[in-house]
């Protein structure tokens, strides 16, 4: 069981796929499955195939594709989907991470969540 006690922040970020690609931490993303909101857990990713883990689905190898239909619902042609990153307790907030201005906030969480691991 997860204690959400032990996480300071809950932070939603549009990404690309290639970004998805390079974080090294668990994410939920945001789905379309057969029309209906849906969130679930990217537990791995390659060039090839998406690794979820789901209450709904169960654990799932998709396709890239098949992962791509589902997961790009945004309009933007270069940040095409939606992730929520939860982030310890002990991370540091001090910093310009949590800046509004949203690349640049971008940017530094994918830093900071593909140093992390």
């Amino acid at each position: 069981m997860i204690y959400f006690s032990i996480f300071k922040k809950f932070k939603g970020y549009a990404v690309s796929l290639e970004t998805l690609e390079k974080l090294k931490i668990p994410v939920i993303a945001y789905i379309k499955h057969r029309k209906n909101d849906h969130f679930t857990v990217i537990s791995g990713i390659n060039n090839n195939f998406v690794r979820i883990s789901d209450p709904s689905l169960g654990q799932r190898t998709l396709s890239t594709y098949q992962f791509k239909t589902m997961w790009e619902t945004r309009a933007d042609d270069r940040l095409k989907g939606k992730i929520l990153v939860i982030l310890p307790k002990d991370q540091s907030s001090n910093s310009t991470f949590f800046s509004k201005d949203i690349r640049l906030a971008t940017t530094q969480a994918i830093k900071l969540l593909a140093s992390q691991r």
